[in-house]
Order: C-alpha cells, then structure tokens, then sequence
C-alpha cells in the first residue's frame, strides 16, 4: 500500500534534512513524498531538489507563496498514494513510524489513524513526554472525542484515508489560518471509523515567537470568527453539545485575550465583536466549568463589549 507524505515548505534549511531523512529512511519503502517549496527564499528549494534527484519517490512543486493551505493543496492534487500524512518541514518522525501505521491499521478500513507525539522544544533542546499516549480501539468520531476529552487541531497526529477526503471534499480552506484547526473538524463530522495507537510518532519543534506571545494579524483574528461559526454550525450534528460548548468558550475566550493584550483599531474591534456576539451570549454555564470561566460567560453573555471592557480594565 502506498502512503503519500506531503510537506508545505517555507524558509526552513535549517530544518529540512533532519525533516526529509527521517522519512526517506523509514523501514516502509513505498512511499510517496510531495515536497511543495512554498516561495522560499533561502535554500529550502535546492535541498528539496537535491533530495529528488538521489530518491525518485519524491516530486517537488515550486510555487509563489500562498501560505500553508495552497501548498497542502497543491501537494495533495498530485499524490496517488491510499493514504495522506501531511508532516510539517521543521519536525520529523520516528523511526519505524510508518511501518507502524501500517501495522495498527491491519486492513481495516479506517477513515484516520491517530497516534501520539512529542514537542521537542527547541531553545533548550528537551523533549516533552509523550502527548495522549493511549489506545483507543476503532470507533466513531463521538467516541474518539469523548475518550481524547478534545479534539486536536495537528493535522500531522492523523494519517487520513484517500477515499475518505476525497469522497467528501475535503480540502484546506486557503482563505483563512488556522486551516488545519478547521480541516480537522470537517474531517470529524464525516468521518465514521478511526482509532489510535499508543506509540509516539512524531517529533513536534517549538520555536520561538510562541502563538500566544506574537500580535496576530487581523487575518488571523478574523479567522477565528470563521472557526467559531463552524463550531456553531455543528450545534444540530451529531457532535456532542458539550464538546461543542467547550470549544466555542475556548476560541472566544483566545480571541478576546487578543483583542485585549494587543492594540487593534476601534472599527476592527467592534467589527470582530459584532461578528460573534450572537455566539458569545449563546455559550452556556456548564455545572462542571471553574467559578472564574461561570462569571466570564455571565457577564458577556450580558454584554460582549462589556466583556471585554472589564478584561481591559484587568490587563
């Protein structure tokens, strides 16, 4: 069975062997790599070359920038392979890590495969232990969710099925960031069978200019908005409404810790706000959430602008 790998590439020479050898010497031959140099401007494009030239399982696309959901589009147009793993060009995998994909799936007809992973943090060059490392035997999406507590955003702790994407369309939104967040979730509303192994996979390097540190761009901000609306959209799906709730409050409350650590135009403020202030004072006080996060959703559920005054006037 073929397994096609597809990495975005953007400025990351420094990065990129460690990235590519991981993976063209996997124990698993029959793979299919789509390298998409994404308008580099270092050396990322001649190291992605140089790699095609020795290893004719690799095709390489040059391409102007258009950020990360372009290039996994475009990657994914031209692969062939029964199953997609979309990898990131400054991590890498584990040895043995494809085999064991293959091995956990045992021709099962699994629409996505999960498995776990570490953060390698780069500045100090530690490992984190193992993120959720457990089994979770093959079961619907629901199921998944509500033994992982959450649904992870990392599209490269998932291998995906061909058929499955395909059948339903799936592609990365390139009009927005946070793509992958979004994907994931329109891949867990159609999905039927996945499960997960207990095996650390994938090596995960934090950089700095950590997300929450950096001022976000208005697309960034706005992009938000459109993950939130998503998840108000599920509210009549079979996605469990606490699961649901729970999400909404934690992107609302990442966006309003923006708006309110960084400086950003009244009118843009107040557009963002307006966008989702119906789903602000929708969001429920659930028994269970903290006594801080009760009084949070008491007062903006009575007025977001509120809100994030009083958050303001905290800061």
């Amino acid at each position: 069975m073929l397994i096609s790998i597809i990495i975005p590439i953007y400025n990351v020479e420094k990065y990129l062997h460690k990235c590519l050898e991981s993976i063209v010497n996997q124990s698993y031959k029959n793979i299919e790599l789509v390298l998409v140099n994404d308008g580099s401007t270092d050396n990322s494009g001649l190291i992605c070359d140089d790699f095609a030239k020795n290893d004719n399982r690799i095709k390489v696309i040059h391409q102007k920038n258009a950020r990360m959901a372009a290039a996994r589009n475009a990657g994914f147009r031209i692969t062939t392979g029964e199953l997609i793993w979309f990898i990131d060009s400054d991590d890498w995998i584990e040895p043995g890590a494809i085999d064991a994909i293959f091995r956990a799936m045992n021709n099962n007809q699994l629409d996505m495969i999960g498995f776990s992973y570490r953060y390698y943090y780069h500045d100090n060059q530690t490992f984190s232990a193992p993120q959720k490392c457990q089994t979770i035997e093959t079961c619907s999406a629901i199921d998944y969710i509500k033994t992982e507590t959450f649904l992870s955003p990392l599209i490269w702790s998932f291998v995906y099925r061909r058929t499955f994407l395909t059948a339903n369309n799936l592609i990365f939104n390139e009009s927005i960031l946070h793509e992958d967040e979004a994907f994931n979730l329109e891949c867990f509303s159609k999905l039927i069978k996945i499960k997960k192994i207990d095996k650390s996979l994938y090596n995960y390097r934090q950089r700095e200019n950590s997300f929450m540190s950096s001022k976000p761009t208005h697309l960034r901000l706005e992009s938000f908005a459109v993950l939130i609306k998503m998840c108000q959209n599920y509210k009549n799906h079979e996605f469990e409404e606490l699961f649901l709730t729970k999400k909404i409050y934690n992107l609302i409350s990442i966006l309003f810790t923006f708006l309110v650590k960084f400086e950003y135009d009244a009118k843009f403020k107040t557009k963002i706000i307006n966008e989702i202030s119906q789903l602000v004072k929708s969001q429920k006080i659930n028994p269970e959430d903290a006594y801080g996060i009760k009084i949070e959703k008491y007062i903006y559920n009575i007025n977001p602008k509120l809100y994030l005054l009083l958050k303001a006037c905290r800061k």
